[in-house]
């Protein structure tokens, strides 16, 4: 791994409503918590290029600001969604 290219693009396949809840959990969670600010520079500037990322695929997909309540809907589907897909490595 030491001589990785990590300039080189990589791909990640997730459900749209695994991505919806990983967006929620970098852009409404992530960013309230304290430690938060205890993050280094390099490491708030990823978590960014991922939201950003995620928000664009989003976007992409249909995914658009909505009403508050129809927003909180989306979010609680896309939750027992998640909730359900198998996660090998947690087992």
């Amino acid at each position: 791994m030491e001589n990785a290219d990590l300039n080189e693009k990589s791909s990640i396949e997730l459900t749209i409503g695994h991505l919806l809840m990983v967006w929620h959990v970098l852009s409404e969670k992530l960013s309230g918590l304290t430690q938060y600010n205890e993050l280094s520079e390099s490491e708030i500037r990823a978590v960014w290029a991922l939201q950003d990322i995620c928000e664009k695929q989003l976007i992409k997909n249909g995914i658009t600001e909505k009403h508050k309540d129809e927003w909180q809907k989306l979010i609680e589907t896309a939750a027992v969604h998640v909730s359900k897909l198998p996660v090998e490595f947690l087992e």
